[in-house]
């Protein structure tokens, strides 16, 4: 409790249940002897602001700080909880201590009590390794003090560990520095003997240590050497270490699959360069090249060890594998004469030899390029051959101007064409690969979909779009949709093949699950998910708009004009649609729940299509067609009516229902789950009914085509890696080969999808 804790300085008031604390105030207190392992405090606190600005409080442990400086906001002068996680310790006792942080103005800090939770043990407690920076090799400008070693100009702190594993480790360097002339001190931390990571400012923190972390860092077996040191000397500027903590988080996946080339034993293709003992130098127009012989096929990462030596400006240098740019424009710079490691990039490489090239990128300038050597390390495999194809586009600026500008899609100011990112990336998609597919279907990377829902003028914030159709064409008579043509507007026209875009990212709620992109589809219920609200997508290009302009008349229809509505027997068709059995005695059973089944459920029931989904289709004969009924006064068996509920701007409603009460109000939304029962009264609907409102549809059964021709289309982010492109399109590769047996059997083998056979090559325009 923070009244029983041990109080200092002079800027606190000890109140009943509490205690405030501001200018200097800080609280503290010793642990009981705790076991080893990671532990949580948890700091029930609330604060008193200063106009807009609030309190700070820093949390130490052991005189270290536990995190950032936190804002405390006062929550109606209610205490709630701040919590700081992933706190190591080591068993024994240890000090815990809140302060408050700023000392001007009026703020306060009222602080009820601090909780210490042990939540896990320390992870891979053998290799874990702990270097106090007093005991270390100390070398340069330097101060060794009773807790820790200052450092200034050239000072730097070095050891070694023996006996480590090969594997993956983070560092953390427990370290504050004293500013000088505005300036912060920068750090530079050392392991294997190269540099792992930019130099780091490092601040104050009110002269307490602070954890500095590097992750990532690759080590080999056996011995490896680590070093902090100061980075720069002028103005005076100095640098407290208390300790590193280095630990191993990970293997090397493909451990044998790391092969090496060192830079003393690369070829050369100039004569700008000089070879030493263990590395080489490159100036003017030097290069040097890499052969890497019987490799396994896989991603891999290409990696170069590398310094430069400056003088007007930081070396360059550009990457080259097979003769394809890898990586242009690198800069590289100096690190007090250590090699640090540059990732030029994730390549696909088949199996056999293959080859790296490096440039230097200065001509005319009189500094060089060091080269240690160059590393390939395998990360994964390479998925297998698309069949049928899947494409690939990266979103470029064009797109994102369109999102900011326009959003998804919208009219330009000459009324007729359509502007938005979604005329975008077909206008880009057919500018490479030919105008052959009657849909294309975009599945962006979450990256992707994040980047244009965070750019999308629209958008609130990121899944402001999710999932959609959007049709530039129609010519179909019959089905209660206008004739229109804006496939101009997408790079398309009368000669191509193109009617409509699908987008596909999230659907029905949130989670993982519910976005394309992050959905597991091991799980098949998740596979089947998407299988559904694909097929609702795809028929947008023709329904459900019949009887819409009618405004409705037979109460067939419910969310936007555009779905079946929730009391019109759909047989559980994709588009929103309930099957309803008539019990024969004035009452009606859902035997499937659209809502129910597809949200709430998560069933693994596949969604038919309905009769007047398939007529609309042109995969139906009209004189096959069962239309069905709708349900009219329906009511729970209470006697309370329902009606479809309707969100703003909806003029039909549903899938969910809302209750009218006893009073005259209604009550929702709610959903109506599979096997209840209702009452109500059966209205016959015939296709007559509806053809004396829309007419025949035209082009009809037999001349209309049934069989669309489709492309996938993954859609990427500029900064997705390899890695995350390749589990993407092995993603689509799959579902798409199995959504087109799945579309086939919801549509009884009357309609089918045709994938592209091949590679995406074979579909590119000629140049």
């Amino acid at each position: 409790e923070a009244e029983d804790m041990e109080i200092g300085g002079a800027g606190f008031y000890k109140g009943f249940g509490g205690v405030l604390l501001w200018a200097n105030g800080a609280l503290g207190f010793t642990s009981p002897e705790l076991e080893s392992g990671i532990y949580e405090i948890e700091i029930r606190a609330f604060g008193i602001e200063e106009g807009s600005e609030l309190p700070l409080m820093r949390v130490l442990t052991d005189n270290r700080m536990a995190g950032s400086a936190i804002e405390v906001s006062n929550t109606g002068w209610n205490y709630q909880s701040y919590t700081m996680s992933g706190i190591e310790l080591e068993a024994g006792s240890h000090r815990v201590g809140l302060e408050f942080f700023n000392d001007l103005g009026e703020r306060g800090l009222w602080v009820d009590r601090v909780i210490l939770r042990r939540t896990g043990a320390l992870s891979l407690a053998p290799q874990r390794f702990v270097l106090e920076a007093e005991a270390m090799n100390i070398s340069g400008q330097s101060y060794q003090g009773a807790g820790g070693v200052l450092l200034w100009s050239a000072g730097e702190v070095r050891s070694s560990l023996q006996g480590m594993e090969a594997g993956t480790y983070e560092i953390e360097v427990q370290a504050f520095g004293v500013e000088g002339a505005g300036e912060l001190p920068e750090m530079q931390v050392l392991a294997g003997g190269r540099v792992a990571g930019a130099p780091v400012a490092v601040k104050n923190e009110g002269w307490h240590y602070h954890s500095y972390r590097f992750s990532g860092i690759e080590l080999g077996a056996g011995t490896n050497d680590f070093a902090v040191q100061f980075m720069n000397d002028a103005p005076v500027r100095d640098l407290w270490i208390d300790r590193i903590l280095i630990r191993k988080t990970g293997g090397l996946a493909y451990r044998s699959l790391r092969p090496e080339v060192q830079g003393e034993t690369m070829s050369t293709e100039s004569s700008q360069y000089y070879m030493a003992a263990n590395a080489q130098l490159l100036w003017g127009s030097g290069r040097l090249h890499a052969d890497f012989e019987n490799l396994a096929s896989g991603v891999y990462d290409l990696e170069v060890y590398a310094f430069g030596v400056t003088a007007s400006e930081e070396a360059r240098m550009r990457v080259w594998a097979d003769s394809a740019l890898a990586a242009d424009n690198i800069q590289v710079p100096n690190h007090n004469w250590n090699f640090a490691v540059y990732n030029a990039g994730q390549i696909s490489l088949s199996g056999g030899s293959h080859r790296v090239d490096i440039e230097f990128l200065n001509p005319g300038f009189s500094g060089g390029l060091w080269v240690d050597k160059v590393v390939l390390r395998k990360i994964a495999e390479i998925a297998a051959p698309a069949a049928p194809a899947v494409f690939t586009l990266e979103l470029d600026p064009a797109i994102l101007e369109a999102a900011r500008d326009f959003g998804l899609a919208a009219f330009t100011g000459s009324g007729d064409e359509i502007g938005g990112w979604a005329a975008e990336i077909v206008k880009k998609f057919l500018a490479g690969f030919e105008d052959s597919f009657d849909f294309l279907i975009f599945a962006p990377t979450l990256k992707a979909a994040k980047t244009l829902s965070l750019e999308d003028r629209d958008a609130s914030g990121d899944n402001g779009v999710g999932t959609f159709y959007l049709g530039p064409f129609n010519d179909t008579e019959g089905i209660g949709d206008d004739a229109y043509d804006y496939r101009d507007s997408f790079g398309s026209g009368p000669a191509g093949d193109f009617e409509g875009l699908l987008y596909l990212d999230s659907a029905l709620n949130s989670g993982s699950a519910f976005r394309f992109s992050t959905s597991d589809f091991a799980e098949a219920r998740n596979e089947r998910l998407w299988q559904n609200v694909l097929s609702q997508e795809l028929l947008h290009r023709f329904g459900i708009f019949l009887t819409a302009e009618a405004g409705n008349p037979y109460g067939m229809l419910g969310r936007s004009f555009a779905h079946w509505g929730a009391f019109y027997d759909s047989d559980f068709s994709p588009m929103d649609g309930n099957d309803w059995s008539d019990n024969g005695n004035g009452t009606f059973t859902l035997a499937k729940s659209y809502i129910d089944e597809s949200a709430v459920k998560r069933s693994l029931s596949a969604m038919p299509y309905h009769d007047l989904d398939l007529y609309l289709m042109g995969a139906l004969e009209a004189s096959e067609v069962k239309v069905g009924y709708v349900i009219d006064n329906p009511r729970l068996f209470d006697g309370r009516p329902l009606r479809p509920y309707k969100r703003s701007g909806d003029p039909g409603g549903g899938p969910y229902v809302e209750v009218q009460n006893s009073n005259g109000t209604w009550s929702g939304p709610y959903y109506m789950g599979t096997s209840l029962t209702i009452q109500g009264t059966r209205r016959a609907v015939s296709l007559q009914d509806i053809l004396s409102l829309e007419g025949p549809r035209t082009p009809g059964f037999g001349n209309a085509p049934r069989d669309f021709k489709t492309a996938f289309i993954v859609l990427e982010d500029a900064t997705d890696t390899a890695l995350e492109r390749s589990a993407m399109a092995s993603k689509v590769q799959t579902f798409q080969k199995n959504f087109a047996d799945f579309f086939a059997s919801i549509a009884r083998g009357l309609s089918t999808i045709d994938l592209p056979e091949g590679l995406p090559d074979d579909y590119r325009r000629p140049a």
